[in-house]
C-alpha cells in the first residue's frame, strides 16, 4: 500500500498553522468531549536525526488499531481527522454581524448536508463527521438545542470571551457517475460570534481561517437593512436585536483577504462569495417595495440543485437588496471574482410566544439553504 510523503505540508484545522505530517504524534483520542483534552501518546513524533530520516512514506495508523488513533497537530497538539494525509480540505467561511443567524444556518445546513437527497445533484453520494468527537460537540451544541428542544442557539461568544471554537469538519464524497473513482473532501466549518467579523483587529488576531478560505458566505440581516426595517410590522420590529451591517463585515474581510495569497495580479479576489439574505422567511411580512414586485420565497428546498435557476434568483436578489440598501454591498461585491445572491432561513418561522420554533414534532421548513454551499462546492468540483 503506498502511503502518501511524511514532507509534504498540512495545514491544522484549529489553529490553521502549517506543518509536515512527519512532525505529527500518533495519539489514542479518548471518546468524550470532556476526556478530550487527555489524548494518550502512542507514537512521539520523530526528532534530531530521526526527523531527518522520516522522509519517506507515513506507515499509516492501522498498526494502532482499536486504539482510536489519530495524528496530532505540532503546533496545538489537537488530534486531526485521521483522513487529513491524503484527503483535501475545503474550509468555507460563514461570515456576518452579531444576530445575522450564522449558528442556525451552520445548524440547518449540517443538517440537510447529511440528510437532504439535492446534494446528490451534484454528484455528493456520502457526507459523514470526520470524527466521533465532531459528531458529538455537533450534536451536544446545535442538534439537540434547535432540532430536539426547538430553542434558539445561545450566542456565539467572542473570542475575546472566550477560546476559539471549534471547527465542524464533514468529509464529504462526490461519484459523479457510477463507474468514476469516487473522490473525497474534509468539508470545514467555523462558527464564530459577529462581534469577530466587526471589528478588524479581532478578525486579524483570532479569525486564523480566512486567509485560507476556499469560499465565503456572507448572511446579510434584513432587519439590518435601513430601507427594510420600517416596512416589518411592529412586532418584528420590537425583536430587533442589533448588529453590524454586512457591509462593515465585508469590508474587514476585503481587507485581509487583500493581505494574502487570494488576490491575483488584476486585484480580484479569488475566492468565490456568496451574498445570501438572511431569514427569509420574514420577508413575507414586509410591506412592498414601491416599483419593485415582491420576493418570491420558496418555503421548501427543491429535490434538485438547478445553477441557472440559482443563477435567476440570484439576479433578483441583488436587484431587492439594491433597492432597499443602496449599491454599496453590490460594488464591494465586485472585488471577488466569482460572486452570487441567494436567500436563505434555517427556520422558515420566528419563534413562537412560549420561545419555541413551533411544536415538537413539527417539520422545520428552511428556506433554500443548501444552495449558496452546493453552487460552491460546484464551482470547487
Amino acid at each position: 500500500m503506498r502511503f502518501p510523503n511524511s514532507i509534504k505540508r498540512r495545514r491544522c484545522f484549529y489553529c490553521f498553522r502549517g506543518f509536515q505530517m512527519r512532525d505529527c504524534a500518533v495519539v489514542s483520542v479518548q471518546p468524550t468531549l470532556e476526556a478530550a483534552k487527555n489524548h494518550r501518546v502512542l507514537k512521539k513524533a520523530p526528532e534530531g536525526f530521526a526527523r531527518q530520516l522520516a522522509v519517506g512514506y507515513l506507515s499509516g495508523l492501522n498498526r494502532y488499531a482499536g486504539q482510536n488513533p489519530a495524528w496530532a497537530c505540532p503546533h496545538c497538539l489537537h488530534p486531526l481527522p485521521a483522513n487529513i494525509v491524503d484527503t483535501p480540505a475545503y474550509v468555507l467561511g460563514i461570515i456576518g454581524g452579531r444576530a445575522a443567524g450564522k449558528s442556525h444556518y451552520i445548524a440547518m445546513l449540517i443538517h440537510m448536508l447529511l440528510n437532504d437527497r439535492q446534494t446528490q445533484s451534484i454528484g455528493l453520494s456520502e457526507a459523514i463527521a470526520a470524527t466521533s468527537l465532531v459528531a458529538e460537540y455537533y450534536d451536544y451544541e446545535y442538534h439537540q438545542p434547535f432540532f430536539s428542544e426547538r430553542v434558539p442557539l445561545e450566542p456565539t461568544d467572542p473570542v475575546s470571551i472566550n477560546s476559539r471554537p471549534q471547527p465542524l469538519i464533514y468529509t464529504i464524497t462526490f461519484r459523479s457517475r457510477p463507474r468514476m473513482q469516487p473522490t473525497s473532501l474534509n468539508l470545514v466549518l467555523l462558527d464564530y460570534a459577529g462581534e469577530d467579523f466587526t471589528n478588524e483587529q479581532s478578525l486579524v488576531d483570532h479569525v486564523r481561517f480566512l486567509p485560507y478560505v476556499d469560499g465565503l458566505i456572507l448572511l446579510i440581516d434584513p432587519l439590518m437593512m435601513p430601507g427594510l426595517q420600517q416596512r416589518f410590522p411592529l412586532h418584528l420590529q420590537q425583536q430587533f436585536n442589533a448588529g453590524a451591517p454586512a457591509v462593515t463585515v465585508l469590508e474587514n474581510v476585503i481587507r485581509v483577504l487583500r493581505g494574502s495569497t487570494n488576490q491575483s495580479s488584476d486585484g480580484l479576489l479569488n475566492v468565490p462569495l456568496v451574498l445570501a439574505l438572511s431569514k427569509a422567511d420574514l420577508l413575507r411580512y414586509a410591506s412592498p417595495v414601491p416599483g419593485q414586485p415582491s420576493l418570491p420565497i420558496a418555503s421548501v428546498s427543491t429535490s434538485s440543485f438547478d445553477p441557472d435557476m440559482f443563477k435567476a434568483r440570484g439576479t433578483q436578489i441583488c436587484k431587492f437588496c439594491q433597492e432597499v440598501d443602496g449599491p454599496r454591498i453590490d460594488l464591494l461585491a465586485h472585488a471577488f471574482r466569482t460572486y452570487a445572491y441567494s436567500m436563505v432561513s434555517a427556520t422558515g418561522r420566528s419563534v413562537d410566544r412560549t420561545g419555541h420554533f413551533g411544536r415538537l414534532g413539527q417539520i422545520l421548513q428552511p428556506i433554500q439553504c443548501l444552495d449558496p454551499l452546493l453552487w460552491l462546492l460546484n464551482l470547487h468540483h
